[in-house]
């Protein structure tokens, strides 16, 4: 999972949070690392990458 298209899931609101905690780390540890990076953004780093 790319940072754009995880930030994308992000502000799509509660289904796309819940497709970022969906991904698992025995599939794609990077797609996994990813996904818990965005979710842990606050809205001012989400302003921040809307730029």
């Amino acid at each position: 999972m790319r940072l754009r298209a995880a930030l994308a899931l992000r502000r799509l609101g509660e289904a796309g949070r819940k497709l970022l905690r969906s991904a698992d780390p025995g599939e794609d540890q990077y797609a996994a690392d990813m996904a818990r990076y965005v979710l842990g953004l606050e809205a001012a780093a989400l302003r921040e990458y809307a730029r």
